[in-house]
């Protein structure tokens, strides 16, 4: 009799517990919709990184402005500013850059590692995060595809990747997964309709200028093209939802970008939907611009 009334009490609990899941399942995926696709159709190569760029609907590409050699900083508003320095950037042969933040979910903190290294027609970008969750992509672009490799072993912010299952895709399948290609300035969307509000600019004690932004977070505003890159990077098919974006460009007198600063929050769907808040800061480098030595020996010998 008291083994029945103990398998009544724990059929019971099972029970409330089923139920307690479906319904947070039910209420925390209540928006939950499936990524949109990206339709490309025209192949591209990093010499024609500015057509890759054009070819994109206006309303989800950033403003863009060719810089007056006449003007200074002073002569633009801090849009014409924001435009101005993103189409340097998307114009420079060199650069390389390196990103550190982390992303904080459920009280759990994973570390961000980033870097992209552009140099003439050849670029490299790598993304690593590392904590509860690991996970590392990176990926070499010459003048034809892409090489590129992914994996979910990390080790003390070292990635190990199994070289065989290397993948060659086309320019056109890496921004599918990851929404921009290294050679452009930033993967947000910054144009007139994005903002919410006019960005702020303020000159530096070091004659730096320090632009701040708070970016619409729709998905069809300025995480267009980037919610592609958390979604895969969080192995789900499913569009995250952004409430956050803020963002701090510094760049110097000549419009040329010395870093981002950007926070976040959006809810991810993988496993489970979690909301996460970010923090990373990405630093820009001009001046003797090299590819990391492995990717050297591995596609530059």
């Amino acid at each position: 009799m008291k083994f029945k009334k103990v398998l009544i009490i724990i059929t019971a609990i099972l029970i409330l517990i089923g139920i307690g899941i479906t319904i947070y399942y039910i209420v925390a995926w209540a928006g939950a919709k499936k990524i949109d696709p990206i339709v490309i159709t025209t192949t591209q190569t990093t010499t024609q990184k500015e057509e890759n760029y054009e070819m994109r609907s206006e309303d989800y590409r950033s403003d863009l402005m060719t810089r007056n050699p006449g003007k200074t900083i002073t002569d633009y508003t801090v849009k014409e500013v924001v435009a101005v320095a993103l189409d340097t950037l998307n114009k420079c042969k060199q650069f390389s850059s390196d990103t550190q933040g982390e992303a904080k979910s459920f009280g759990i903190t994973q570390k961000i590692v980033g870097k992209r290294v552009v140099k003439d027609d050849l670029s490299y970008t790598t993304s690593l995060s590392s904590g509860l969750l690991k996970t590392c992509y990176d990926a070499f672009f010459d003048e034809t595809d892409v090489k590129y490799r992914k994996t979910n072993t990390v080790n003390d912010l070292v990635p190990v990747y199994d070289d065989s299952k290397t993948e060659t895709i086309t320019y056109e399948e890496f921004i599918s997964r990851y929404g921009s290609l290294p050679t452009d300035a930033i993967t947000y969307v910054i144009n007139s309709k994005t903002y919410l509000a006019d960005p702020t600019m303020e000159k530096l004690t070091d004659g730096n200028y320090k632009i701040k932004m708070d970016l619409n977070p729709a998905g069809d505003m300025a995480p267009f093209w980037f919610k592609r890159s958390v979604a895969t990077n969080g192995s789900s098919d499913y569009e995250p939802e952004f409430s956050r974006i803020h963002i701090e460009i510094t760049i110097n007198s000549d419009f040329r970008i010395l870093s981002y600063y950007t926070e976040e929050t959006y809810k991810v769907y993988s496993i489970i939907a979690a909301t996460a808040d970010t923090k990373y800061t990405e630093v820009f480098t001009y001046d003797n611009v090299d590819f990391p030595e492995e990717i050297k020996q591995k596609y530059l010998k």
